[in-house]
């Protein structure tokens, strides 16, 4: 029964570090996330910006 006991303690152990390791993964993969979602954001407001500019631009033309 002790041995029993000892690899069940041992077991339960390396999945506590198993786990541990995932839910460090799962942390990088979220800051990893939010970053890309916030230049994905940026990325898209500078292309509407842009793209006014550029609209404007060329209506302005138009009317001269």
């Amino acid at each position: 029964m002790t041995e029993m006991n000892r690899k069940l303690e041992e077991e339960r152990q390396m999945l506590l570090m198993q786990l541990q390791t995932l839910m460090n993964q799962l942390q990088e993969l979220l800051t990893e996330l939010i970053s890309s979602k916030d230049t994905y954001a940026n990325d898209q407001k500078i292309y509407l910006s842009v793209a006014t500019v550029i609209i404007t631009n060329d209506n302005n033309k138009k009317q001269c």
